[in-house]
């Protein structure tokens, strides 16, 4: 259970990474048409992938 745990949060870790480059991304386009919407959901996106990844970790160490 505690490989699946570590492959989970793993997974997560590429994720978030991939939302920080996408963000970054975004920034070239501030002011665009869909910018504000874009950013909201990916800081929304990055911020619930975040608390999972916490929970999953705390459950980890608790395990």
């Amino acid at each position: 259970m505690t490989r699946r745990i570590n492959e989970l949060s793993e997974r997560i870790d590429d994720r978030l990474t991939e939302l920080r480059n996408i963000r970054d991304i975004l920034a070239d386009y501030e002011g665009a048409e869909g910018y504000e919407l874009l950013l909201k959901s990916t800081d929304r996106m990055y911020s619930k992938l975040s608390e999972l990844d916490e929970e999953i970790k705390a459950k980890n160490g608790e395990a």
